[in-house]
């Protein structure tokens, strides 16, 4: 036939953290699962491909970390997303020669 389809997907889990070093019961994050999955399509030697890929595709929302804020108000906390917790979707071309 002289094309040739790829597919890869995997998943990655964490159980929960907290990133408090007293342990504040507002600092704790809980457990999630990231699915990656990608599907491929190309001619039999590998000279060019064409790939779909999503990142995150069930949009699993978490932090790098959560904190006190030192400046505001009692409570107050500050946290901050890693750029692979949003969903990602693309295109992916490659040529070898």
């Amino acid at each position: 036939s002289g094309y040739r389809l790829l597919g890869h997907g995997d998943v990655a889990a964490r159980s929960k953290v907290n990133f408090s070093p007293n342990g504040n019961p507002n600092t704790v994050q809980g457990g999630y699962a990231v699915l990656n999955a990608s599907l491929g399509f190309g001619d039999e030697d590998g000279t060019w491909t064409a790939t779909v890929f999503c990142r995150n595709c069930a949009d699993q929302r978490y932090v790098t970390f959560i904190e006190g804020n030192p400046g505001g108000a009692v409570g107050d906390y500050g946290q901050s997303f890693a750029l692979d917790s949003f969903r990602t979707i693309g295109l992916k071309f490659g040529f070898d020669f």
